[in-house]
């Protein structure tokens, strides 16, 4: 009996000491995983590219905000045409602006340098350079491998990441399904929708291209009644295997209304082949003044774009929406009579002083009332 009993305890020993093996993934878990690595590869896969753009605007309405009391107007935005260079640690992007300024940005070491040269006029104006503190590539929203869906908007950033780091931030996830194929012999695309901070997205992979993203949705979360919408028309195949977005349009809806509708085509792509250190300089900037906006100061570079002597702090910049301030001067006799704040602080101060005195004597100067008779 005692043996038995003896037994069935380091039976159960040894149960309560075996690991339980891991909860097998579910079939959307393993097929979010598939998508989220397949996409990861294709995005790192692009090491250099190059291309022409061109910007085609079916329509482009203000939105309305409702942050804001007013409808937010136009912005000035790019138009195009413009050309685009990119490698692991700099990119370079020239483009036409709706105001009429051709805009170059470079960026390396960290930094964006951003010349705007006004259109040809009399007078003339000079081109204005300036720069900032970036950090690398999709993390800054500014290049165009984000604007090509390769980045999306992400929690606490302006900027954009690419999908892997948008999972590693807390999120919901509503969906992951796969879809299936319209002519029924390859596999269908996977839409994944995924909530946060930012926002609701839908993304729509494509396993033909790489599970590069075929389609987007983002209602951001301050504004859900805009809709913003980006679809690949077309992808190129630049390299036997490797495929990249070559038609891309973007709409935006407000609360159901079409409102902004432009196309990208990109023209002249080139994936993966050498780009000379030469493009990525900003063409006739030496000897001009930059304004490095970041610290505020201001300083004179190479043709290189690099600083060339002592920085100096920028000039203050009077408020965009009122005019200078322009001060009254005073008449000869209030010149001569006005006195400043802490004149008459002190003099209120010895006052109160002297008064305070002339009561305390008063007091001690009057005979105290005789005690009551007991």
């Amino acid at each position: 009996m005692t043996t038995t009993r003896s037994l069935a305890a380091l039976l159960t020993v040894g149960l309560l000491l075996t690991p339980s093996p891991a909860a097998e993934p579910d079939d959307r878990t393993r097929l979010l995983e598939e998508v989220r690595d397949r996409h990861r590869e294709a995005v790192d896969a692009v090491r250099t590219v190059s291309f022409a753009f061109a910007l085609t605007e079916f329509k482009n309405d203000p939105l309305t905000y409702s942050r804001d009391a007013a409808s937010a107007g136009v912005a000035i935005h790019e138009t195009g045409p413009g050309r685009y260079w990119q490698t692991p640690e700099r990119w370079q992007a020239s483009t036409l602006w709706s105001d009429g300024y051709t805009q170059d940005e470079v960026y390396r070491h960290h930094l964006v340098f951003t010349l705007r040269k006004p259109p040809r006029q009399d007078p003339p104006r000079p081109a204005e350079l300036t720069c900032e503190d970036a950090t690398p590539f999709t993390r800054n929203g500014r290049d165009r491998l984000a604007w090509l869906m390769f980045g999306h908007t992400a929690r606490d950033t302006f900027p954009s990441v690419p999908f892997h780091q948008l999972l590693e931030q807390p999120h919901t996830l509503h969906a992951v399904e796969r879809l299936p194929a319209p002519n029924g012999d390859t596999p269908g695309e996977v839409r994944v929708e995924v909530s946060h901070a930012e926002g609701r997205y839908e993304f729509w992979f494509s396993p033909k291209h790489n599970h590069l993203i075929r389609k987007r949705v983002w209602l951001p979360a301050e504004e859900p009644h805009h809709r913003f919408e980006g679809e690949v028309t077309h992808f190129a195949e630049p390299n036997p295997g490797q495929f990249f977005p070559e038609t891309v349009e973007y709409r935006v809806f407000e609360k159901g209304e079409l409102k902004m509708q432009r196309k990208l085509t990109l023209t002249d792509l080139q994936v993966n082949r050498p780009i000379p250190n030469e493009v990525f300089r900003l063409p006739g900037v030496d000897g001009m003044v930059c304004k490095d906006t970041t610290r505020n100061r201001s300083f004179k570079v190479n043709a290189d774009g690099y600083r060339v002597g002592e920085a100096t702090p920028n000039e203050a910049n009077p408020n965009r929406f009122r005019g200078p301030i322009q001060p009254v001067p005073p008449s000869a006799e209030q010149s001569d009579t006005i006195l400043p704040w802490w004149a008459w602080a002190v003099g209120a101060s010895l006052l109160l002083c002297l008064i305070a005195a002339v009561m305390e004597i008063r007091r001690l100067r009057t005979p105290s009332p005789p005690a009551p008779p007991r």
